[in-house]
C-alpha cells in the first residue's frame, strides 16, 4: 500500500517535508525547553538551529527520493535550495517571533511554549505549500 502512495511525487514531498518538519519541530522545542528560552528573539535563535539541521535532511531526501533528480549539477541545486532555505528561515523566524509577540500579549493566560509551538506549526505549513512548487519548478527541475 505504501508503494502505491509513494508512487506520487506529492505524497513523497509530504512525507519528506513532514519528517523534516518533525525533526525541525523536535529540535526547536528541545532547545526552547532545555535552554529555558524566553519568547521573541530567543525563539528566532532556536528556529535558526532547527531549520538548518532539518534543511540538510530535506535537501538530501528531496533530491534523491522525492524529485528523483538526475541533474549532475547537485551543487547548483544545493545553492538554489540554500538560498530558498535562507529566505524561508528569515520569513519563518520573523513570522514566529511576531506571532509569539502578538499572541503572548493577547492570550497572556496561555503558556508561551504553546503559543511558540502553534506559531511555528502555522508558519511551517504555509511555507510548505509554496516550497513544493518552487522545488518542482526551479530547484529540482531536470
Amino acid at each position: 500500500m505504501l508503494n502505491k502512495i509513494f508512487k506520487y511525487k506529492v505524497f513523497r514531498f509530504v512525507f519528506v517535508g513532514g519528517t523534516a518538519f518533525l525533526l525541525d519541530y523536535f529540535i526547536n522545542n528541545v532547545l526552547v525547553l532545555i535552554l529555558n528560552i524566553t519568547p521573541h528573539i530567543e525563539s528566532a535563535v532556536a528556529n535558526v538551529f532547527s531549520v538548518t539541521i532539518s534543511g540538510i535532511y530535506n535537501f538530501y531526501l528531496s533530491r534523491k527520493w522525492t524529485f528523483k533528480s538526475s541533474d549532475p549539477r547537485s551543487g547548483r541545486q544545493m545553492i538554489k535550495f540554500a538560498i530558498l532555505s535562507v529566505i524561508n528561515l528569515i520569513i519563518s523566524s520573523a513570522s514566529v517571533s511576531v506571532l509569539v509577540y502578538i499572541f503572548d500579549g493577547v492570550f497572556s493566560s496561555i503558556d508561551v511554549f504553546f503559543v511558540q509551538s502553534a506559531s511555528k506549526l502555522f508558519v511551517t505549513l504555509v511555507l510548505g505549500v509554496s516550497n513544493y512548487f518552487i522545488y518542482q519548478l526551479l530547484i529540482f527541475k531536470d
